[in-house]
């Protein structure tokens, strides 16, 4: 019975505690709804004040840059150059290196030491959009690339679509007796949003005081306008000596430089527009033009121990280099730039032994000093090529005589080639051929390479150095193997053969060719304990030589072999030697 009571007290309890819970909810309720009303009006009305602030804020820029309507204004930069725009078309800004502070508009006209310069296209009040921009940056230090890539590389990690650059052409100009390497770009987006859009860049590059200036544009919507505003800039550009030092800026002034920056993206909102070049296109800006093409052209007679061994040893063949000092010093493969009697008297060896003809193999072991009989014993071929290349190698230089020997080793420094066949038949004639200011003669300074190496084993690195007349030339910074690992992102510039001569493009003219890939790994040659980088960036004949750079610019290594599988399945492989080599 109790049970029963205490059952029906909790029966008739529960409906009397129901019904005063529902109204302290109810009530509840409806003070969040007016709550969240009252936010939301509050909202409304911030997002209202916030346009109109933005707008006031445009507004006060475009009367900055409005103080003198003129259809000319200059920019003056006591770094060494100097240009002039339309600012009824055009805004202008530009951060002092120095300071860090920005200047827009008529204050740009007093000579400060611009570092960074922005020109975007005139707004319209409470419209978003991100106009088209072109971007002027002097790299005064060794820290190439770092302006672009603290803020840029930010902005396409986290872009929404998946993003393709590809060079579409690359050309020297000529402007005022001034050399730029112009390059157009072609980017195209793949995401769900912007699948339609292709964009495309416009770079100009040149050195001013030895150090890189970059005139850019970024072209949204494939229109010609910036294009035309940035040939008009160019056009207009003026280039000296700078008349301040360059000084790594302290931190404060690194602060106030990216604080500047934000101001003025936030009020033209030109962030999304200006930040979308990648690394590998600066790097190809800044360093194509310290990129040279090299030919190759001998004929030579050749004895040993006074012994007529070779009449009329030629060849010829092109490849890539790049400077690395400023007087004229080029680094490139010793295969590219090398003519040595013993690899030539090798090289004819070996080439009659891969047809059945072993009597040149025989000759020279016997000059060699090597015991026939001991040769003859040897089962395995690899071994016996090799005990006879390093007999041959063993020898002094001076049992080697090269008579009417003529060497045409040239390095382009334009984008027109010299006549080919006129060459060929000049080297064949054992004549000079004429070099000229675009065209230079050079000469072999140091070489650490053996023709015979990859018949069986590496002994050298095949890397050589050049040099030429002249000075004030581009130059590349080298770097470290360490600063790559799998993965890595690797630049190739260079000349490929089959970029130019495919009946596809005017083979008369060249143009740097920019590949771009990936570390596959890092290995050990075979015979010695130097590294060799394998990639999957694409080495073409006429690559070797080229400098082959991470995304920070530094140059990591040299584009030197490539490993056909011939079509049967197994693939091409490209390897790069390092850069400690050279």
């Amino acid at each position: 019975m109790k049970q029963q009571k205490s059952s029906q007290k909790r029966v008739h309890l529960k409906p009397k505690h129901a019904k005063a819970y529902r109204k302290r909810h109810y009530a509840l309720l409806a003070c969040a709804i007016s709550v969240a009303f009252l936010l939301f009006g509050i909202l409304i009305s911030l997002r209202v004040h916030l346009g109109d602030g933005m707008a006031d804020s445009r507004a006060f820029v475009q009367n900055a840059y409005s103080h003198r309507i003129d259809t000319k204004q200059s920019v003056s930069s006591s770094n060494g150059f100097s240009f002039t725009y339309d600012p009824r078309r055009l805004y202008a800004s530009a951060i002092d290196g120095s300071t860090g502070k920005l200047y827009i508009g008529y204050e740009l006209s007093t000579e400060r030491p611009y570092q960074t310069i922005k020109l975007s296209t005139k707004v319209v009040p409470h419209v978003t959009s991100a106009p088209d921009t072109i971007l002027i940056d002097y790299y005064g230090a060794d820290e190439i690339g770092q302006s672009l890539a603290d803020g840029e590389r930010a902005h396409v990690s986290g872009a929404q679509n998946e993003q393709t650059l590809t060079v579409v052409s690359t050309e020297s100009v000529t402007e005022r007796n001034l050399t730029f390497q112009k390059t157009v770009w072609s980017q195209s987006s793949s995401g769900p949003l912007a699948s339609q859009l292709q964009s495309h860049f416009v770079s100009y590059t040149t050195l001013v005081g030895g150090k890189p200036l970059i005139l850019r544009t970024n072209n949204r919507l494939g229109t010609s306008q910036a294009d035309a505003d940035l040939d008009a800039i160019f056009h207009s550009l003026v280039l000296g000596q700078p008349t301040v030092s360059y000084s790594t800026p302290s931190p404060a002034v690194a602060l106030r430089v990216t604080q500047s920056k934000s101001l003025l993206d936030t009020i033209l909102f030109t962030s999304a527009s200006a930040e979308t070049v990648t690394d590998s296109q600066t790097v190809s800006a800044l360093y194509a033009p310290a990129v040279v093409k090299i030919y190759n052209a001998y004929c030579t007679d050749i004895s040993i121990n006074n012994q007529p061994y070779l009449t009329n040893a030629c060849s010829a063949a092109s490849g890539s280099g790049f400077f690395v000092s400023s007087d004229g010093y080029i680094a490139t493969n010793g295969h590219v730039a090398t003519e040595s009697a013993k690899d030539l008297v090798i090289q004819d060896a070996y080439a009659a032994a891969a047809i059945s003809n072993g009597k040149p193999l025989v000759q020279l072991a016997k000059l060699a000093g090597l015991d026939i009989g001991v040769l003859s014993a040897i089962k395995d071929d690899g071994t016996l090529l090799d005990t006879i290349f390093n007999g041959v190698y063993a020898m002094p230089d001076s049992a080697f005589t090269k008579t009417r020997n003529v060497q045409n080793l040239l390095v382009g420094l334009d984008s027109k080639d010299p006549d080919v066949n006129k060459l060929l038949k000049m080297t064949n004639a054992r004549q000079v051929y004429a070099a000229d200011s675009n065209l230079k003669a050079a000469k072999v300074i140091s070489a650490d390479y053996r023709a015979a190496d990859g018949v069986v084993k590496y002994r050298n690195s095949d890397v050589a150095i050049i040099k030429i007349d002249g000075d004030n030339y581009p130059v590349a910074k080298l770097g470290d193997l360490s600063e790559v690992s799998q993965g890595s992102v690797l630049n190739i510039l260079g000349y490929p053969a089959a970029a130019s001569n495919n009946g596809i493009v005017a083979h008369d003219v060249s143009a740097v060719t920019l590949t771009s890939g990936k570390v596959s790994s890092i290995k050990t040659a075979n015979g010695d304990s130097r590294k060799l980088i394998e990639t999957d960036t694409t080495i073409g004949h006429g690559n070797s030589g080229g400098p082959v750079l991470g995304d920070n610019g530094d140059v990591v290594g040299i584009a030197t072999y490539t490993i056909d599988g011939g079509g049967q399945g197994n693939g091409t492989f490209n390897y790069i030697r390092d850069i400690q080599d050279l």
